[in-house]
């Protein structure tokens, strides 16, 4: 009783409260202050017992369920602030520091075919993209010719009636050497049909438009990537500016790197096409039906066959992003090995 009446009277003895008393209990697992479900946790400010210490402590990083609970200085006010940390916000906090961004990043080093839109097949003759432009162009072509036709008949008949002689005849043979022409042209003219693509805006890096392609260049030399032919092409895309092209080549298939200033940043990108014609694509038909005769038709041929195609869509990549990593001041991945 007389230590009861001892604590009453002593004003300078306080009993601990609530907190004081959670600070000796463990935490249960799962336990946290903040919130987690997929939203930033909020900063909160719990009440301290007694004065501010005037030595400054350091961050003390607790983990509890998974979760990493940091706590910060004591700050003045007779207060400390706890923050937890969501690992998932982190991660997207840095990609969206990363966006927009000035330098090819290493994600961009560890894209995959599918990542990069690469068709499953590259076979021309399994290729379903193909064959709508083979009939799109086909479309194009007997739309043109009909039309042809229609005006100079019309105009046949027009010359006949009003008495100038008899031109039905003329305008039928005009007729029939416009369409053998249309159709040597689409047997003949090669179509292009897209087979995968990339593309990347640095900001601020325009300056460095002027030297990439040539960069890019002499990184495919360097790594001797197999081609038939490997230049720079002037082009002139419909309502666009004449522009350079690195475009390689090799049989059938093409690649194209672009690379462009487009206002203070710089655009840089590839494409890989099929370039192929209707002909060849016929012949090509005809050689698969003797190939499966022989035995060497089947998929497993066929698949190992596209393989170097593959092997070279995946050079364009990355001499692409060593090029252009070199034009803009960085350092390519075999010098940071070194």
């Amino acid at each position: 009783m007389a230590d009861e009446a001892d604590q009453r009277s002593d004003p300078q003895q306080r009993v601990p409260d609530h907190y004081q008393v959670r600070r000796h209990v463990p935490e249960p697992r799962g336990a946290h202050d903040g919130e987690w479900d997929g939203w930033a946790a909020q900063a909160r400010v719990t009440p301290r017992p007694g004065p501010a210490s005037t030595a400054s402590e350091a961050p003390q990083p607790t983990r509890a369920s998974g979760r990493l609970a940091v706590a910060s200085a004591p700050v003045t006010g007779g207060g400390t602030r706890v923050r937890v940390a969501n690992p998932r916000d982190q991660a997207e906090s840095v990609v969206a520091a990363a966006d927009p961004q000035s330098h090819i990043t290493a994600d961009d080093r560890r894209m995959g075919y599918e990542a990069l839109g690469v068709s499953a097949t590259l076979d021309p003759l399994s290729n379903s993209r193909f064959f709508w432009q083979l009939a799109r162009r086909f479309a194009l072509y007997f739309a043109v010719s009909t039309v042809i036709s229609t005006i100079l008949t019309v105009l046949g008949l027009l010359f006949t009636l009003s008495g100038g002689g008899d031109a039905m005849e003329a305008t039928a043979v005009i007729s029939l050497l416009i369409g053998v022409a249309l159709l040597a042209m689409f047997l003949f003219m090669p179509i292009p049909v897209l087979l995968g693509q990339w593309s990347r805006m640095l900001t601020f890096q325009a300056p460095s438009a002027g030297s990439a392609l040539a960069r890019v260049r002499q990184s495919l030399d360097r790594h001797a990537t197999p081609h038939d032919s490997l230049q720079v092409r002037a082009l002139t895309p419909p309502g666009e500016e004449r522009r350079n092209y690195l475009e390689l080549r090799r049989g059938y298939f093409a690649g194209y790197v672009s690379c462009f200033g487009h206002g203070n940043d710089l655009y840089v990108g590839w494409t890989f096409w099929i370039h192929i014609s209707p002909v060849r694509l016929f012949l090509m038909r005809i050689g698969r039906r003797f190939q499966d005769y022989t035995g060497r038709g089947d998929d497993m041929h066929q698949t190992l066959r596209y393989e170097p195609v593959r092997a070279t869509i995946a050079a364009l990549h990355a001499c692409t992003l060593e090029g252009v990593d070199i034009a803009t001041g960085g350092t390519p991945r075999s010098t940071e090995a070194k």
